[in-house]
């Protein structure tokens, strides 16, 4: 596709999306429903050599990035965190459907966010999936706790208890199926990167393919510090001048589920993988706290997974070395 010389704005909701197309100094703004008809009559109205720009917002977005992806329309989705912050720095007062198309068509025009592709079939699957079974999970832990908490009262209700646990025995039987199936997925379109990741001491079947989904097998990121800032590990500095020294953490603007899957394989990488545990150590060693330590070993999972994953060797110890 050529590059883009107009940006179309496009702020979708459920039943409709409005539209905002820059006409000189102003805009030409419409409203259309959210569905197949709509999508036809701005494909009719769309001028050539354009990109639309939408915030990925929940899956409204999803049917129309398709659509004019299908007939080959540039399209850019853009985090709406992003297109929030533009909006601050534009000192923008209004907060309209109307508003928004025209802001992302700013936004667009000055950042030229790059186009969008849809996921491979198997990968938008597994996606989905991975939100199913974190749902899951966590029906289980709240039915799990209060079990508990039933039980503990002296006089407690056993026909109570005997429904919370035919519901947690369902979910476990739903979670086992589903993590059945994600692997098997994941054997059939990632073999060899499947057992590649899991070679890394501290990374386990479900690490592996939540870093395999996330990441598109590991071919949406250019170098690792992009994957590791994706994911929110990268470290933020707070400072200004002499006086203004704030703590250093992580940014946390990222993926929260892979992060906190990474921080607790952290854990066992403390005590199996060598690479790992000598970097704790030395962190410790000057006086890091326990936590800022065991972050660190998380991030250079990750680290270590994206270099066998561009790499395609399985995790050695002493590859530094040689």
């Amino acid at each position: 596709m050529q590059k883009a010389t107009t940006y179309i704005g496009i702020d979708i909701s459920k039943d409709t999306f409005d539209v905002a197309i820059p006409k000189g100094e102003s805009f030409d703004s419409f409203q259309l429903p959210n569905d197949s008809l709509g999508f036809e009559s701005l494909l009719a109205t769309l001028p050539a050599g354009c990109c639309c720009v939408m915030e990925a917002t929940g899956a409204y977005y999803c049917a129309l990035a398709v659509f004019l992806h299908g007939h080959q329309r540039q399209v850019s989705v853009v985090n709406p965190l992003s297109v929030s912050h533009f909006a601050r720095m534009l000192l923008r007062r209004a907060k309209t459907d109307k508003a928004d198309a025209r802001l992302l068509s700013q936004f667009g025009a000055q950042q030229q966010p790059a186009p969008w592709r849809p996921l491979p079939v198997h990968l938008t699957a597994l996606r989905q999936e991975l939100a199913v079974l974190e749902q899951l999970n966590k029906q289980r832990l709240a039915l799990s706790n209060q079990r508990k908490s039933l039980a503990l009262v002296p006089q407690h209700s056993q026909r109570a208890l005997q429904v919370i646990g035919a519901q947690v025995e369902s979910l476990d039987g739903a979670i086992g199926k589903l993590e059945g199936d994600m692997q098997q997925s994941m054997k059939d379109n990632y073999p060899g990167l499947f057992q590649l990741l899991q070679s890394i001491p501290g990374i386990g079947p479900k690490t592996a393919l939540v870093l395999v989904a996330v990441t598109q097998g590991f071919t949406a990121f250019d170098n690792f510090k992009q994957l590791v800032a994706y994911v929110g590990l990268a470290p933020r500095h707070y400072q200004s001048g002499k006086s203004v020294r704030g703590k250093a953490a992580i940014c946390k603007m990222g993926m929260r589920q892979v992060r906190c899957l990474l921080y607790m394989c952290a854990q066992t990488a403390l005590k199996s993988n060598p690479v790992c545990k000598a970097l704790f150590e030395r962190l410790r060693q000057k006086g890091k706290p326990f936590k800022l330590a065991k972050i660190a070993v998380a991030a250079k999972l990750l680290k270590q997974a994206f270099a066998i994953a561009k790499s395609g060797l399985a995790f050695q110890p002493d590859y530094t070395a040689k």
